[in-house]
């Protein structure tokens, strides 16, 4: 997929999946707003891989992933924080059982439980990663303006730099450097019976 996220998640995974041992035998792409991915997925299958890693979002994961087992494609499939959504279980099915995906948090963590149940009596409905990671978003803007003293853009930019928040989705830092989080777990979940269930935490190196 042509985006910035599925690009970077893909140049990433290549990288680090090379370092590690692996070997990429297929790389395919497509276009946003593309439906049937069966030529790409056509090309995939020949190459008989393990793994499929799909670092885009659930609605295209969920058709690639049919259209991938309707082909005979029995690989395990990968992706990243892009794929949890009530709508991806909904409409993958039985093609993303047993998947494998990284998201910020698990679900089911008894330090979660609180937000969910205030969310959900105050809004209807289960929280979605993006309620989590606004959560998160608006801590870290508070402690910023705390730290900068001020309602101005550039202090409260320069008064994260270095910050070090503990949030629903786990300990932020901000490196003054890249202005990017560092050092976050990552919590690898599986797809069992259309639930999410965690693996592990995995800590970047």
């Amino acid at each position: 997929m042509g985006d910035d996220y599925s690009q970077g998640l893909r140049e990433f995974f290549k990288v680090n999946f090379e370092k590690k041992g692996g070997t990429i035998v297929a790389d395919e792409s497509f276009n946003s707003g593309d439906v049937d991915f069966r030529p790409q997925l056509s090309k995939i299958k020949a190459s008989n891989p393990d793994v499929i890693f799909m670092p885009y979002f659930f609605k295209e994961v969920a058709l690639s992933a049919n259209q991938a087992r309707d082909l005979g494609i029995k690989a395990t499939l990968l992706g990243g924080d892009g794929w949890p959504s009530d709508q991806l279980i909904s409409m993958g099915g039985k093609a993303v059982e047993g998947s494998y995906f990284v998201n910020h948090l698990d679900y089911a963590d008894p330090a979660v439980q609180d937000f969910k149940t205030r969310y959900k009596a105050k809004y209807g409905k289960e929280t979605e990663l993006n309620g989590f990671l606004a959560h998160d978003a608006v801590l870290l803007f508070v402690e910023g303006l705390k730290k900068a003293g001020k309602a101005n853009g550039e202090a409260i930019a320069k008064a994260l730099e270095g910050i070090d928040v503990q949030g629903i989705t786990g300990r932020i830092h901000i490196s003054p450097e890249t202005h990017n989080p560092e050092g976050k777990d990552a919590a690898i979940e599986k797809i069992v019976d259309g639930q999410y269930v965690f693996q592990e935490k995995y800590a970047a190196q």
